[in-house]
């Protein structure tokens, strides 16, 4: 979370000066429908996802899109326990 949040006002006052700008957050689509055994990982791309919505609010113009994968098989999903 802190990374999205920390690079995201960082950049945004060199973005307003230009006329057209735009950020893409990686999110995941577990963040709005959470999964077993990832509850942290669900919470974290939530808060990803809910970020780049409320700044999308309030900067009109720079394009702010938080992109959400559907599952994607990794070796995070790979090693599930229970």
């Amino acid at each position: 979370c802190f990374p999205i949040v920390f690079l995201s006002k960082k950049i945004i006052p060199s973005m307003i000066k230009r006329k057209k700008s735009a950020i893409i957050n990686l999110s995941s689509f577990t963040g709005r429908v959470p999964m077993p055994y990832n509850q942290t990982y669900a919470a974290s791309k939530a808060f990803d996802d809910f970020f780049s919505r409320s700044i999308a609010l309030e900067y009109s113009n720079i394009d702010i899109l938080s992109h959400r994968p559907m599952y994607v098989t990794t070796s995070m999903t790979n090693n599930k326990k229970g």
